[in-house]
């Protein structure tokens, strides 16, 4: 998918982030880290449908009727349930679903969080760009209950110069508004 964009910045932390909380931590902000109860939930005919345990999928009724609610729901477990991403590389988000005889859940529910994130591009993001996003989810519920984790005042942080020793003594930079390439060439963003 070269040029689109998956990600520009971390908005939370899952429990499964170990690394970037221990770097967090070395880093001396740990306090800073701040979890909480997540609540998840999709604005779909004039109304927010909450969307964070089984039974709110049951009801979610934008997803279509109740076996297509059922369908997505084990559909979403396939995700949970599998812990190697390189399975679903290979199709994207809508043959997933087509596999698992659910486009009219999909069609309700993912094709358009997929538009309005990728525009143009949404019908090639691969099944692995939402396995990415329900498995680490998954691992960050303790008894049904989801606790997610952002980085209090990350932005005076940034600007305060707090982060910038441990950047530094290890012979970084700090560059702003910038596009990182996989050789490690860097260009500025626009708009």
């Amino acid at each position: 998918m070269e040029g689109v964009w998956l990600e520009k910045f971390y908005h939370h932390l899952f429990r499964s982030d170990l690394h970037i909380v221990r770097f967090i931590e070395e880093l001396g902000l740990g306090a800073d880290l701040i979890w909480q109860t997540s609540r998840s939930g999709l604005f779909a005919d004039g109304r927010v449908w909450p969307f964070g345990t089984p039974l709110e999928l049951l009801r979610c009724r934008p997803i279509g009727g109740l076996l297509e609610r059922l369908k997505m729901g084990l559909s979403l477990r396939v995700f949970q349930k599998t812990s190697d991403w390189d399975q679903f590389d290979a199709m994207t988000c809508e043959e997933f679903f087509a596999s698992r005889s659910c486009l009219r859940g999909y069609r309700g529910l993912w094709e358009p969080l997929l538009k309005a994130k990728f525009g143009d591009a949404y019908a090639r993001i691969p099944a692995a760009f939402l396995w990415g996003r329900i498995y680490p989810r998954s691992r960050s519920r303790e008894k049904g209950i989801e606790t997610l984790a952002s980085l209090g005042g990350q932005l005076v942080i940034a600007n305060s110069g707090r982060i910038d020793p441990p950047i530094v003594v290890e012979g970084g930079r700090k560059q702003f508004r910038r596009k990182i390439l996989a050789d490690r060439r860097t260009l500025p963003l626009l708009g």
